[in-house]
């Protein structure tokens, strides 16, 4: 007997159901395993406690060179190493990179359900 089931993602939450008739219940049976891939929201740095744990996302590696980009704009900008032209560039780059990373931040995101029968 072929059972169904189905998935459905909301409010960032994963749920299995299995068909029971007409209705969708919770699966009944136990010791089956399924593989499940996900894009997962990244942790908050640790060390830091308070409002600042909680508004604090970490950064993935491909945007820590954002970072040092603005780093070195800001430093071009100081007086004993003025060097404006340079500092636009950095800036540049900076902006480049926080487009991309938002562009990303919003790609990754599974929004709604989608319903798919597997047969165990």
């Amino acid at each position: 007997m072929t059972k169904e089931y189905a998935w459905h993602i909301s409010r960032e939450s994963f749920s299995l159901v299995e068909k029971s008739g007409n209705d969708w219940t919770s699966p009944t049976e136990s010791g089956k395993t399924m593989q499940i891939n996900v894009v997962a929201i990244p942790p908050v740095f640790s060390g830091l406690v308070g409002w600042e744990a909680e508004s604090l996302p970490e950064i993935p590696i491909q945007f820590h060179e954002a970072i040092v980009f603005k780093a070195i704009s800001t430093g071009y900008l100081t007086p004993p190493n003025m060097q404006p032209d340079a500092a636009q560039f950095f800036s540049q780059e900076y902006e480049r990179k926080v487009k991309k990373a938002k562009h990303y931040a919003k790609a990754h995101r599974v929004i709604g359900g989608i319903i798919n029968s597997v047969d165990f």
